[in-house]
């Protein structure tokens, strides 16, 4: 199913962050239906209130929004095109370095 092919990726995908060095921990959260405000969504809401005050229009605009109220928690960076053309592709690589679980 599809839902579980994603959940294979994104297990693929943090193994790698801790092994390239991009993270020395990282925590997977599987949530109870129902259950599901953790701190992504507490984030998420936090974006959402720097957003509602400004007229966003372009890359810029929305950078400030995402980071004015939120400058110690949240950090934007941009990515070029061919550093994103290389993250088309990426669960592709995933797959080399790494099995699918045994159902």
């Amino acid at each position: 199913c599809t839902g579980q092919n994603k959940n294979i990726c994104m297990t693929k995908f943090l193994m790698w962050v801790v092994e390239a060095g991009f993270a020395t921990k990282v925590t997977l959260l599987f949530l109870v239906k129902s259950h599901t405000q953790n701190l992504c969504d507490r984030l998420f809401n936090q974006l959402k209130i720097g957003m509602r005050t400004r007229d966003i229009y372009d890359e810029k605009s929305l950078d400030a929004a995402l980071t004015t109220s939120n400058a110690e928690t949240i950090s934007v960076q941009r990515v070029d095109q061919s550093t994103a053309n290389r993250w088309k592709k990426f669960k592709v690589q995933l797959d080399e370095f790494y099995m699918n679980p045994s159902s």
